[in-house]
C-alpha cells in the first residue's frame, strides 16, 4: 500500500528469507555471531496487546507518534502514524484477508488483500494443519523476533527511561527496504520493576514488556545512495486488551475504492411499521463556532399495502411568533388519490395539495407523476451504493453499520453527503430478548461538509395498533355523512382480542365493495359493543377531495352520498363482511337493513342490534391519535413546517372567519 509504505519502512523489520544481509554490519556492532543469546530465557509478549511508541529519527530530529492494537486471537490490529500532523491509520483483518487504510484527514479508504500487503511484511501470518490462518506471533508484531533475525545476544541488567531492564542486542535484516539493522532493546526486569499489566502469579517465562529500543541501520535499496540511518523507540502505555477490542472497528462514515471484503447485505425492511423519530442537525459541525442545535420529533408510520405514509412531527424551537417553543403538524400522503394533507395540531388547520417528489416516500415517475417507495427504498437502503463498515456501537447497543457516499447531481440525497445506517445487530437482539424477526434500525447519521444529522429511531414496531388519522378538518364539515353499521358477532370474542386487526379489515371491506378508493375519507371510526354483546360501528364519511393528485393510477374519486349508497347495496345484498378474530380467519357479515345515515353525530352508548337509532349527541369530532411519520431527508422537516406555518399563519390572520373545521375544545392535539 504506497500511500504509507514509507512509515511501515521507518517503522518494522520483515522477516523473510535473507537477500543481501550485510554481516559485516552486524558484526561490527555485535561482534560473533551468538543465535542462542548465551542461552538467557527470551522475552515472551503478550497475544493481545497496546502499545504506544515514539519513534524519532536521532539524525534530523522527526518525531513519529505510533498506536498499535494486536490480537492474534481475533487475527485483527490497527495502527496508526501520525508524524506532522499527517496521520494514517490502518486496520488489518485475518479473517477476511483484508487490510484497509485511511488518511486521518480523509474519508476515501484503500482496501486490499492481506496477503502480499505491506502489512503481512509488517505482522505476518501462520496457517495451521486445518487451514485456519491467523496473526504470527507478537513478538513479531513488536518486532523483536522472527525468522530474519540474525543474532541475539544478552547483555545484562540496565536502566532505561529509570526504569530497570533487561539489555538485548539483535541484528535481523529487512529486505523489502535491503536493510541490515543492529538494535539495542530494552526488556523491563519484572523481579526488579513491577508492572500492573504483569501477572506475577505465572511461572517464568511471564509475559514481559518491551521498554525502548535503540536502532542503526543501513539501507542499501538504492546502490548508488546507501543511508545510514538512526532511531530510537520508546514503547509506553503498554496495556493488555480483548481480541474485540472496539479499536478495531471500522470508523463507518468513510467509503473505500473498493468494497471490503466483509460485507454483509443490508437487511431486509418490512412493509408496514412505525417508530419514533428524533432528529438532531448541527450546522457548522466542526467549527469553532458550530449553530445551536436543531432539534425535531417524530411519530411515523409507514403502511404500503395501504399507500399511507403518516408523520406526526414537533419542531423546537416554533418557527415564527408562537405560544410556546413547539410546532405540531401532521403530515399525510395518500398514494391511492395523490394527495398530501397538512394540519396543524393546535388550530385544526389543513391545507391539501399534490404529493411532492421529494419527500422520502415518493419516488418521480416523470411527467409531474410520483408513486410510494417500498420499505427499503423509504430507507434510502441501496445495495448497490452501501458498503458494510463492521460493528459499531451506538446508544449502547450493537449495531452493525452501512455507509453511502451521494456526490453531485443528488434529487433526493444531501451532495457530496455521507449516509452510515445502523441496525441493531441480530446477536444483540437475541441476548436482549429482542424477538422480531426483522432487524430493528437504529439510526441514520449523515455528514456533509460542515453539517452533520443524526436521526434515531426508537420504538420501531410493525404492531400498528392505531386507527388512520382523521383528516375531517381538512374536507367541507357540511357534506360530512354519519354512518352507523351493526355486525351480528360478539364483540367480546371478534373486536377485542384483535381491535386493530378488526379495525384494517373494516376499512379494506369499505374499498372493496364501494368507490372510495381512499380510507382516509373514513373519520373517527369507532366499534362498540350493543347490549346484547354484538358490534356496532360508527364512523364519518367525508366527501371526495376538491382537486386531482399526482399517481399514475388517479382513480376516479365518488361523492360520499354514492358512497354510502354502494354500503348499503353491499350490505342489504349480504356482500359486506370482514376477516376478524385473533387469527383473522372468521368471517362476520354485517346485517341487512340495518346501516343508517345519521344526521347528528351518534352518541357512544350501547345499543341494540335489532335497532337503528338516528338521534343522539355527544360524539366528539376532534382528532383520533394518529400515528406520525417523519422524513429522513435532511432540512425537510423544517421546510415543511415552516412552509405550512407560514401560510398557515397568514391565512389565519387575513380571514379569522375561515370554513375550515378546528379541532374539538375538549381534546388536546396529540403530543405524541
Amino acid at each position: 500500500m504506497q500511500t504509507w509504505n514509507h512509515f511501515v519502512a521507518l517503522v518494522t523489520m520483515a522477516y523473510f528469507v535473507a537477500a543481501d544481509f550485510d554481516y559485516n554490519f552486524c558484526n561490527t556492532h555485535m561482534g560473533m555471531i551468538d543465535p542462542d543469546g548465551n542461552n538467557e530465557p527470551q522475552p515472551v509478549f503478550y497475544d493481545d496487546f497496546y502499545v504506544f511508541i515514539e519513534k524519532k529519527n536521532m539524525g534530523n530530529s522527526e518525531v513519529t507518534n505510533i498506536r498499535e492494537y494486536y490480537s492474534q486471537h481475533s487475527g485483527q490490529a490497527y495502527v496508526s502514524f501520525d508524524r506532522d500532523k499527517s496521520l494514517i491509520q490502518v486496520w488489518v483483518d485475518i479473517k477476511y484477508n483484508e487490510v484497509m487504510a485511511v488518511p486521518i484527514d480523509s474519508t476515501k479508504c484503500t482496501d486490499v488483500p492481506f496477503a502480499g500487503s505491506d502489512e503481512y511484511m509488517l505482522f505476518g501470518a501462520n496457517t495451521d494443519a486445518n487451514g485456519v490462518t491467523t496473526l504470527s506471533d507478537p513478538s513479531i508484531a513488536l518486532h523483536w523476533g522472527g525468522p530474519n533475525r540474525k543474532n541475539i545476544s544478552y547483555k545484562g541488567e540496565d536502566n532505561s527511561r529509570g526504569i530497570k531492564t533487561q539489555k538485548w542486542w539483535t541484528c535481523e535484516y529487512a529486505p523489502y527496504v535491503d536493510a541490515t539493522t543492529f538494535t539495542e532493546w530494552q526488556i523491563v526486569d519484572p523481579s526488579q520493576f513491577k508492572l500492573p499489566v504483569v501477572d506475577y502469579r505465572l511461572l517464568p517465562p511471564r509475559p514481559i514488556l518491551p521498554i525502548s529500543a535503540f536502532v542503526i541501520g543501513l539501507d542499501k535499496s538504492h546502490p548508488d545512495n546507501v543511508v545510514n540511518f538512526t532511531y530510537r523507540y520508546d514503547f509506553a502505555h503498554f496495556g493488555r486488551i480483548q481480541p474485540d477490542d472496539r479499536q478495531f472497528r471500522i470508523p463507518p462514515n468513510m467509503m473505500c475504492a473498493n468494497k471490503p471484503n466483509s460485507q454483509k447485505p443490508l437487511p431486509a425492511i418490512p412493509d408496514h411499521f412505525k417508530f419514533r423519530g428524533e432528529m438532531l442537525t448541527i450546522l457548522g459541525y466542526g467549527t469553532q463556532q458550530p449553530d445551536s442545535p436543531q432539534l425535531v420529533y417524530s411519530n411515523e408510520e409507514y403502511r404500503h399495502e395501504l399507500g399511507l405514509y403518516i408523520q406526526d412531527v414537533i419542531s423546537q424551537p416554533k418557527v415564527l411568533n408562537g405560544i410556546n417553543d413547539k410546532s405540531f403538524v401532521r403530515l399525510v400522503d395518500d398514494f391511492n388519490t395523490g394527495l398530501t394533507y397538512s394540519l396543524d395540531l393546535e388550530s385544526g388547520y389543513c391545507e391539501v395539495s399534490v404529493i411532492s417528489d421529494g419527500t422520502v416516500d415518493a419516488i418521480q415517475m416523470g411527467n409531474g407523476l410520483v408513486k410510494m417507495r417500498d420499505s427499503s427504498q423509504f430507507f434510502d437502503l441501496d445495495p448497490n451504493a452501501y458498503q458494510y463498515m463492521g460493528m459499531q456501537e451506538l446508544r449502547g447497543i450493537t449495531c452493525d453499520a452501512w455507509t453511502a457516499y451521494f456526490g453531485t447531481n443528488q434529487s433526493i440525497h444531501q451532495q457530496n453527503a455521507y449516509y452510515t445506517w445502523y441496525f441493531a445487530n441480530p446477536d444483540w437482539m437475541k441476548l436482549n430478548s429482542y424477538l422480531e424477526p426483522f432487524t430493528m434500525p437504529v439510526a441514520l447519521v449523515l455528514t456533509q461538509d460542515q453539517s452533520y444529522t443524526q436521526f434515531n429511531i426508537y420504538e420501531f414496531t410493525t404492531m400498528l395498533n392505531r386507527d388512520t388519522p382523521d383528516l375531517s378538518p381538512c374536507y367541507d364539515v357540511n357534506s360530512v355523512i354519519n354512518v352507523q353499521v351493526f355486525f351480528r358477532a360478539r364483540f367480546a370474542e371478534y373486536y377485542v382480542p384483535a381491535e386493530a386487526g378488526f379495525k384494517q379489515s373494516f376499512l379494506t371491506s369499505l374499498v372493496r365493495v364501494t368507490s372510495l378508493n381512499s380510507t382516509l375519507r373514513v373519520a373517527d371510526l369507532d366499534v362498540q359493543p350493543t347490549d346484547d354483546d354484538n358490534i356496532v360501528v360508527r364512523f364519518k364519511l367525508l366527501d371526495k377531495p376538491a382537486f386531482k393528485g399526482d399517481v399514475a393510477k388517479m382513480p376516479v374519486m365518488a361523492p360520499n352520498a354514492q358512497v354510502f349508497q354502494e354500503i348499503v347495496n353491499a350490505i342489504n345484498s349480504g356482500k359486506f363482511y370482514i376477516n376478524v378474530g385473533e387469527t383473522g380467519n372468521a368471517i362476520v357479515y354485517a346485517i341487512p337493513n340495518t346501516v343508517a345515515m345519521i344526521s347528528s353525530p351518534p352518541s357512544r352508548r350501547t345499543i341494540t342490534s335489532s335497532t337503528s337509532s338516528t338521534s343522539s349527541s355527544g360524539y366528539s369530532s376532534g382528532a383520533m391519535a394518529g400515528v406520525g411519520v417523519g422524513t429522513l431527508v435532511v432540512g425537510l422537516f423544517l421546510g415543511i413546517i415552516t412552509i405550512f406555518l407560514v401560510k398557515k399563519l397568514y391565512l389565519s390572520n387575513k380571514n379569522s372567519e375561515m370554513s375550515m373545521k378546528t379541532l374539538s375544545s375538549d381534546q388536546e392535539p396529540s403530543k405524541f
